[in-house]
């Protein structure tokens, strides 16, 4: 017998549109769903470029350990992320390394198979006849991996991921991100018990801002705030009341853009990047369970930034307000009397695009 789960549908036409089906937020099934056909077929974070050091380090990295637990070694130098390889051992799946080191071999410590730091296998005791085979059968996988605005992203698919995101490397061609360096204690870590897509779905819109945000509505001009739909993005522009804590001070920056204060880029499913003019800040959405999400938060400044100001200037208070709004829809949607309304055609665009996205996806 075959368990179908639900087709999950969205109106083409934002005009008509409503959220979508909350079962999507509240059916383990449906959340299980998308993991696989979500999260394995998109781009995973792994780390920023002004992390890695000088010398040669193999670095042994957990990604997403809650949901797809992907144990990888990045094998780095000058300051760059050579290649990729599995850290889990071909023989019984024991992980090789524990902690960072710069070994040209490595070793599984349970039976003491050896790999190179290419994956290659190198040696097996116990296999010794046969090991001309297992040379071409069990060596590391590698994995493919791409850089965008100094961030690493693990290609974890077939598709050709880094295509799109290049495209949108362009818009930011101007920004210094070569002079970024992580802000003392750059990564936090939050535990919110609501929904994955929640926190993204309220990340996507600025239509709460002034009911949530009290101080940032000093900062933004809320009629210019503009957002632009990109084949598997979004981008919020913050316009500034002022020419003060803009991108004026920029010279190399766009005119067009020079008077906006902020840049918020999402990266489908689950990546924030938020541009502002002392610096970055980036948000990682890992789910846990359909009511557990982890939000993974990392901070770069530029050099010589004295004070974080204007948009970003109190990231912290930002994302307190916004957890408790967030908590709070999740408790809403339990309710039997709610059903999902419509959407906002001028304000909720960037959901109504993620929407689509997460439909193709399940649907699938």
């Amino acid at each position: 017998n075959y368990i179908v789960i639900m087709v999950f549908f969205v109106e083409k036409k934002i005009e008509n549109a409503h959220f979508i089906n909350k079962k999507f937020y509240l059916d383990d099934r449906v959340f299980n769903k998308s993991i696989k056909n979500i999260f394995l077929n998109n781009p995973i974070y792994i780390l920023h470029k002004s992390t890695l050091k000088q010398t040669k380090e193999l670095i042994p990295k957990k990604l997403y350990p809650n949901v797809i637990n992907e144990e990888v070694i990045l094998n780095t130098s000058n300051h760059d992320i050579k290649n990729i390889i599995s850290n889990t051992c071909t023989h019984r799946g024991h992980t090789s390394l524990d902690e960072s080191c710069n070994k040209r071999i490595i070793q599984c410590p349970y039976h003491g198979r050896k790999f190179d730091n290419e994956g290659n296998l190198r040696s097996a005791p116990g296999f010794e006849q046969n090991i001309k085979k297992l040379k071409e059968t069990e060596n590391l996988k590698s994995y493919s991996y791409f850089k965008f605005l100094n961030f690493y992203f693990l290609n974890n698919s077939q598709s050709k991921i880094k295509n799109y995101v290049d495209e949108y490397s362009n818009l930011f061609d101007w920004y210094p991100f070569e002079k970024l360096k992580p802000e003392k204690n750059h990564i936090k870590e939050y535990i919110i018990n609501a929904h994955w897509a929640l926190y993204v779905e309220n990340y996507l819109e600025g239509l709460h801002i002034p009911y949530i945000h009290k101080d940032l509505v000093k900062e933004i001009d809320l009629k210019n705030y503009h957002i632009k739909v990109l084949s598997k993005a979004v981008l919020q522009i913050a316009k500034g009341k002022s020419t003060k804590n803009t991108f004026t001070k920029f010279k190399s920056c766009p005119l067009n853009l020079k008077s906006s204060s902020a840049f918020y880029l999402w990266i489908y499913p689950n990546i924030m990047i938020n541009i502002y003019t002392w610096g970055i800040s980036l948000n990682i959405i890992e789910p846990v369970n359909k009511e557990k999400t982890l939000i993974h938060y990392e901070t770069y400044v530029l050099k010589n930034t004295a004070k974080k100001q204007g948009a970003g200037g109190n990231l912290n208070k930002i994302e307190i307000e916004d957890q408790n709004a967030i908590l709070k829809v999740q408790k809403g949607l339990k309710s039997s009397s709610y059903i999902p309304g419509k959407i906002s055609a001028i304000h909720e665009k960037g959901i109504h695009h993620f929407h689509k996205l997460l439909c193709k996806d399940l649907n699938n």
